[in-house]
């Protein structure tokens, strides 16, 4: 055996020459063939959080709610209206009565009968079941003491790290074989790091929450953007227009940001364009996330179009399903997260095989989840067939 010895300090120098670094392909998941795994792309250059434990938690909240419907019919002479959601209300408040009569809560409620006193604005009218009632306000009495307490609860979310691997694996003799195109195993360890992303991609769309513990070891998988977003979704499969398209933003803005960015099948990102060709304006520069984004504006809001090709069925002439949705993301309400540790974020590991094997075993792995926010910021377009 050969001896080799090192004088002095120890450096990476060191480590190199010995062949042991561990490759950190963080930039390299970025950077590698981005139009493939797009929402990877983006949310490796969004904030990134390190896990501490495999299960991902945050709590959300809301303000107080503003709008509820009553429960019954209101006659013109009624002291009291029975409303959906009595926990909304307090004594003082000041409730609009189907866009018209303006009425003051004259009790905190314990049941649906909310007690009211009549003609704080408009006469006082008949109000059919199921007429909106907006909450403006409140109006004190000339000595009362504080108001009573409301306040919303915090609402808890989870998601888990998913451990997910890409591994190759060679014998010796192929390592060492002259080639052309380049060497094998550069080529094959950058293909892995491909496969890793489209994996990761995969996952961040499709993706839900589980976690098994049948086994020896617990399995876990984290929940996608398609399992998260619940509230803002809307079904064109009647007709896709940009009248329907303005109105889908028209109720994701409410909340969030100004600039969001909508993920789009093929199918659906060519339906946009087909009827919004000045609205549009293409552009790759530092604020695109490495990614080739569409730009469409209106009435101040700016929304990303970039194509997900994952967004396909088998059959490219297929259009039902996945093949005719678009998910719009606030980027200022998702983190992508990696678990701490040696597998925790993205990283190649060289040279895994056990110390008598005749053949050489590399993996790209990692052990990321993210988290996603205030649900009703983003939103999800199904049935984009024409």
């Amino acid at each position: 055996m050969i001896i080799s010895v090192v004088a002095g300090a120890r450096s990476t120098a060191t480590i190199n020459t010995e062949g042991r670094n561990v490759r950190d392909v963080e930039p390299d998941l970025q950077e590698l063939e981005p139009s493939e795994a797009p929402l990877t792309q983006i949310l490796s250059r969004l904030e990134t959080v390190e896990a501490s434990n495999m299960l991902v938690e945050w709590y959300e909240d809301q303000l107080l709610p503003d709008f509820d419907t009553l429960g019954a019919a209101l006659g013109a002479a009624d002291a009291t209206m029975t409303v959906t959601n009595f926990a909304f209300y307090v004594y003082g408040d000041l409730v609009k009565v189907n866009d018209n009569e303006i009425v003051r809560v004259s009790a905190t409620p314990t049941t649906v009968a909310v007690a009211i006193q009549r003609g704080y604005g408009n006469a006082a009218l008949a109000a059919p079941n199921g007429a909106r009632l907006f909450i403006t306000g409140n109006a004190g009495m000339e000595g009362d003491g504080f108001r009573p307490s409301l306040t919303t609860q915090k609402v808890p979310r989870y998601n888990y790290c998913q451990k997910i691997e890409t591994a190759i694996k060679w014998t010796e003799e192929e390592i060492n074989t002259e080639t052309f195109a380049g060497r094998d195993l550069p080529n094959e360890q950058d293909k892995a790091i491909i496969e890793q992303k489209k994996r990761y991609e995969k996952l961040f769309v499709h993706g839900m929450p589980n976690l098994d513990q049948t086994g020896a070891y617990p399995v876990r998988t984290f929940g996608g953007m398609l399992y998260y977003i619940q509230t803002n979704v809307k079904d064109v499969s009647a007709g896709f227009t940009e009248a329907e398209f303005e109105d889908f933003m028209r109720i994701c803005f409410r909340y969030g940001g100004r600039h969001k960015l909508l993920f789009c099948s093929p199918k659906a990102i060519q339906s946009i364009n087909a009827f919004s060709r000045g609205k549009l304006m293409t552009y790759t520069d530092d604020d695109s996330y490495g990614v080739t984004i569409t730009e469409y504006k209106s009435a101040g809001r700016h929304i990303g179009l970039i194509e997900e090709p994952l967004l396909t069925n088998a059959s490219l002439n297929d259009l039902t399903g996945i093949a005719g949705y678009a998910f719009l993301v606030d980027p200022m309400n998702v983190k992508k997260v990696d678990f701490r540790g040696k597998y925790g974020q993205t990283k190649l590991h060289e040279n895994l095989q056990n110390p008598g094997d005749m053949f050489r075993v590399d993996a790209v792995r990692g052990t990321p989840s993210f988290k996603m926010f205030l649900d009703q910021t983003h939103g999800l377009l199904t049935g984009i067939n024409d």
